[in-house]
């Protein structure tokens, strides 16, 4: 049997867009806050080159404003689009994992829970980087034992390694 297309990729500016919408739902502020971001900038190069006597300022100041602009704009929703979707996921099970995996500073945090307790509901995920082993526990008080059972057949997979666990 053939093997069915994969699905295509989404454009950037769909992506773009996806998190607008999904940041301008909550955040009522945004669009003034990313057009004044994206009009001052642009608005003084255009004032610069108009001023100035040179050919060289008057191409380049408003092309540098419209560039700064941008990527203002575009930094301050990302900014704001992170920090809603964290809010939307406090307090939902699995939450921790998905801040620990945005996390850019050499950890790795799979997407599957090394041990699970169904009485408790307690989940643990497991990290590694170059600080050793970090398990991810979820479920409070009643993690602790599941923790202590995963560190254990860690420490006996990966000696001398060293596995720190944080409680969510």
């Amino acid at each position: 049997m053939a093997t069915p297309p994969p699905a295509p990729k989404q454009r950037w500016y769909k992506t773009l867009w996806q998190a607008y919408t999904v940041t301008a739902r909550t955040d009522k502020k945004l669009p003034w806050i990313l057009g004044a971001l994206f009009l001052v900038p642009l608005a003084t190069g255009i004032v610069f080159a108009v001023i100035s006597s040179g050919l060289g300022t008057k191409i380049y100041a408003p092309l540098t404003g419209l560039m700064t602009g941008i990527v203002l704009a575009l930094f301050v929703l990302t900014r704001r689009f992170e920090k809603q979707m964290f809010a939307q996921m406090e307090g939902t099970l699995g939450g921790s994992l998905a801040i620990a995996q945005s996390m850019r500073r050499g950890w790795q945090f799979s997407d599957e829970p090394v041990a699970v307790d169904a009485k408790s509901k307690a989940v643990v995920f497991q990290g590694v980087g170059d600080g050793g082993i970090v398990l991810l526990a979820e479920g409070g008080r009643a993690a602790k034992r599941t923790v202590d059972n995963a560190a254990s057949r860690l420490h006996k997979l990966a000696p001398g390694v060293p596995v720190t666990p944080i409680y969510v």
